[in-house]
């Protein structure tokens, strides 16, 4: 992919949570990261949201087609509805600026000490797929039907990375975690995200 094809978004608000921003930007450092690529995506927080913003973008009875994105609760507070937007924002960015594919960290991620090769790995390994979208940590706890026969034998953190399928119910998230998305599923979110469900 051309090196003006793709972008790394970071969701984080650097004036409310300077410590994990300060975190995160080392990390990227250290894994030598191309400073030209990372954004900050980090617009709103939780505070800041009147209840008249988070009803025009959230209706948790809003039926859906399937297969899409659904953010899991009963009820979305602010801090979490935020967190969607800014994702969005990420999403936004990425169809504005033709990205062919986008990776979107949450400030809090804990990057692998071989995250580059094993990035690398993953992104060699789809090559010859056809794909939407590739969750990369283990932050929203929904895993392949393969890896969950096999865990004691895929391990974690230590085992070599590698694409599986994912499970029918792995579409439905909590967060926005840590995730790579391609230029035909960036489309399809920068108009079916918004408004969003629980």
């Amino acid at each position: 992919v051309s090196q003006s094809r793709y972008a790394m978004h970071i969701i984080s608000n650097p004036e409310h949570e300077p410590g994990r921003f300060e975190r995160v930007v080392k990390q990227l450092k250290r894994h030598q990261a191309p400073a030209a690529k990372i954004k900050i995506a980090g617009p709103t927080w939780g505070t800041s949201l009147s209840p008249e913003t988070c009803f025009q973008v959230y209706d948790p009875f809003l039926p859906r087609p399937f297969p899409c994105l659904v953010f899991k609760s009963r009820c979305l507070n602010r801090g979490e509805i935020s967190l969607v937007l800014n994702f969005y924002s990420a999403i936004k960015d990425a169809k504005e600026c033709n990205y062919q594919r986008i990776l979107i960290l949450e400030s809090d991620v804990i990057f692998h000490h071989e995250f580059g090769p094993r990035l690398s790995s993953i992104l060699s390994q789809l090559q010859d797929k056809e794909w939407d979208y590739v969750s990369l940590g283990d932050g929203v706890g929904t895993h392949a039907e393969e890896f969950e026969a096999n865990k004691p034998a895929y391990g974690l953190w230590w085992s070599a990375s590698q694409i599986l399928k994912p499970s029918p119910t792995a579409l439905c998230f909590r967060c926005t975690d840590s995730m790579l998305f391609n230029h035909r599923f960036i489309q399809y979110l920068s108009t079916n995200l918004i408004p969003f469900v629980s």
